[in-house]
């Protein structure tokens, strides 16, 4: 960021030296503090090729989801037209262009960051669906630094922003949904950090070790957090006498042994509908754990709508037992 904000800073005829001081300072600082080892599943050698593919398919990676071939040769077209339209516009050194230039080099430099720091032994990295707005960064500046040259036709210019906008979009969709479906099953993470079950956390890929940290700051879940059950919260009861077995072909535990501490997940669809909330309780009705529903479940009729749940329980507890909520009615979930 400090290197494009000089080049900003140059192009405006300003001293750019500061923020290229304050770049310099910081990288030192990070080379200085950084904690030994490489990045997990990073690779440890140098790898010119497999990095270079990783950054231009981060460049490229709005164009497709799923094709690596085809972001790289999108990432390195991009990476030319910026490379021609930022020569041109060094060369004017206007004001109006400054800000253009700095996206476009801000937007080079994180490819070449996560080419540098996540290149991993398997798949290409760059198309990681969080890494899109590298792409995107880099393709607006495309756009601007165009609609500065002049050269092009307003209408043209107009008629091609609403183009690549559509396309863009429709290759983007369905990634999309599939980003937001995989958000749902993380939202257990929550419960998982209130209870403070590292197996669980482990499999969530999250460290127990930000537990402490997370508490001194006040930050969530150790603040607000609900289990989103009605009246029914951690530590709170349910007379297990209320407790009705689940009808046959209406809900399993995936989970087996389905244990404290672990993920617990599974799918409840009672009368054709799925479960309000799912609650985790010990031998005496405590409720010692909870979880999110509403999620998809592989394997399901269509028709039965996303009935699948997740859910963690507080470690050291023996015995378990999941219990569906559907309104006023509790149901026992088993394998």
């Amino acid at each position: 960021m400090w290197f494009a904000l000089a080049l900003v800073v140059w192009v405006r005829r300003g001293r750019a030296w500061v923020p290229a001081a304050v770049g310099v300072a910081v990288a030192l600082l990070w080379v200085l503090t950084k904690p030994d080892g490489m990045n997990s599943g990073a690779v440890a050698g140098f790898q010119p090729a497999d990095r270079l593919s990783v950054a231009m398919a981060a460049l490229g990676g709005v164009w497709t989801a799923q094709s690596p071939d085809l972001a790289v040769l999108a990432g390195g077209v991009t990476a030319g037209v910026l490379v021609l339209l930022a020569y041109s516009a060094l060369g004017r050194r206007r004001a109006a262009d400054a800000g253009w230039v700095g996206l476009a080099c801000y937007a080079v430099a994180l490819a070449a960051l996560i080419g540098a720091g996540r290149t991993t032994g398997g798949g290409n990295v760059g198309l990681v669906s969080r890494y899109a707005i590298v792409a995107a960064l880099a393709l607006c500046a495309v756009i601007g630094l165009l609609a500065l040259s002049e050269r092009l036709p307003r209408r043209h210019l107009v008629v091609g922003v609403l183009v690549v906008g559509a396309v863009t979009f429709s290759l983007g969709a369905p990634k999309a949904a599939d980003v937001r479906r995989s958000y749902g099953p993380l939202e257990v993470a929550a419960a998982a950090l209130r209870v403070e079950a590292p197996a669980a956390l482990a499999e969530l890929r999250i460290q127990s070790g930000v537990i402490p940290a997370a508490k001194a700051m006040g930050m969530y879940p150790f603040t607000d957090f609900t289990l989103g059950c009605g009246d029914h919260e951690l530590d709170g009861t349910v007379d297990r006498a209320l407790i009705r077995p689940l009808p046959a072909g209406n809900g399993v535990v995936d989970t087996r042994p389905a244990t404290a501490d672990a993920v617990l997940t599974g799918w409840t669809a009672i009368d054709g509908r799925p479960a309000d909330c799912v609650l985790v309780l010990d031998p005496l009705g405590r409720i010692v754990g909870g979880g999110v529903t509403g999620l998809h479940h592989p394997g399901l009729p269509p028709d039965l709508g996303p009935a699948g749940w997740r859910a963690v329980a507080r470690p050291g507890i023996s015995d378990i037992t999941v219990v569906a909520v559907a309104g006023s009615a509790y149901y026992e979930l088993t394998g």
